[in-house]
């Protein structure tokens, strides 16, 4: 299942790990750190897959990606209309 989450945008479920037992500094600002990375790739996935307005196309689309396009600004199926579009892997089609 990993090499799928570096082709398609799948969202890691996040729950915290258990902080370690002997807490120096060092050792609580590690683990807190390591959780609020694991936290950003998670929230930073969810956000790629939420539908949203599209005035240029996304850096990195990822199949599944939802956007509205805004035609006089960024027309990939080249329909003229503000519409719905889906990233299939490969190209963008209408929804």
């Amino acid at each position: 299942m990993t090499s799928l989450r570096h082709l398609y945008a799948i969202p890691e479920p996040w729950s915290p790990a258990a902080p370690p037992l002997s807490q120096t500094d060092h050792e609580a600002v590690k683990w807190l750190s390591g959780e609020l990375w694991r936290l950003s790739a998670t929230l930073n996935t969810v956000i790629e897959l939420v539908p949203q307005v599209a005035l240029a196309a996304p850096e990195r689309p990822v199949p599944g990606m939802i956007r509205y396009q805004i035609a006089s600004q960024w027309d990939p199926v080249g329909s003229g209309l503000d519409q719905y579009i889906q990233f299939d892997g490969t190209s963008w089609t209408p929804v």
